[in-house]
């Protein structure tokens, strides 16, 4: 089985250098984060030839995309250690996450913003000479802090899926019966998916936390049916 990253929650963000000339490996763009333990660690990887000082900043945001409605932490419900990271080429360290924010049935959301920032100038071309500049690369995050009180369900008919729990969970889809899922799709609690003509056939899973849901049936034809219906796994 094959399971594909949707960028559906995920963007980064690159100035004056284009995104491949990064040294900052970011080893998971989406974090779960679980109230109950607190804390999270992050690696992140210094995967360029020069060392390189990393910081961290981050928001709260409504949603769990890159058009959420950004707020300020100013409950201090999320914070982190260290304030800031020295990493020779190939070194690997991370920082971790302490949360202490409410404890309920709401799911949270927070986009955390990675930066690297050079400690030596690098030469760029300009014409027949060379000069210097300094750059920085920025990779944004989303860390999701899951409800303390968990519930799972959806609600799925032949035209839509929809997010009828608490907690965001993944739909994916994959052309007959193959093995291959081409879409995939984040649903955050309360957010439907309108099914594209091409995904009535399709075979079709939910992925939530470390379960896979099958929600059609393949048959020996390679045709797929969908399982009409719902589900709730934790309450």
């Amino acid at each position: 089985m094959e399971i594909g990253r949707a960028a559906a929650w995920l963007f980064a963000a690159c100035s004056l250098l284009p995104a491949r000339t990064s040294a900052l490996l970011l080893e998971d763009l989406n974090i779960d984060l679980n109230p109950e333990k607190q804390v999270r660690f992050v690696p992140l990887s210094n995967n360029g030839p020069r060392r390189s000082i990393y910081t961290l900043s981050m928001v709260q945001v409504s949603v769990p995309k890159a058009q959420g409605t950004e707020s300020e932490i100013n409950d201090g419900s999320l914070m982190w250690s260290p304030q800031k990271l020295l990493l020779s080429p190939g070194e690997r360290a991370g920082f971790k996450l302490y949360y202490s924010g409410p404890k309920d049935d709401r799911e949270r959301y927070y986009r955390v913003t990675f930066t690297e920032t050079p400690l030596a100038a690098v030469p760029l071309p300009s014409g027949n000479a060379q000069t210097r500049s300094d750059f920085r690369i920025a990779i944004s995050a989303i860390v999701i802090v899951r409800p303390a009180r968990l519930r799972f369900s959806y609600r799925i008919t032949d035209s839509e899926i929809i997010n009828t729990g608490n907690s965001y969970f993944k739909y994916m889809a994959a052309q007959g019966c193959s093995k291959k899922y081409q879409q995939a799709i984040y649903l955050a609690p309360g957010e439907s998916w309108s099914f594209q003509p091409a995904e009535r056939g399709a075979k079709k899973i939910v992925v939530f936390e470390n379960q896979i849901i099958p929600v059609s049936h393949c048959d020996e034809t390679g045709k797929n049916r969908s399982m009409p219906g719902g589900i709730g796994l934790k309450q």
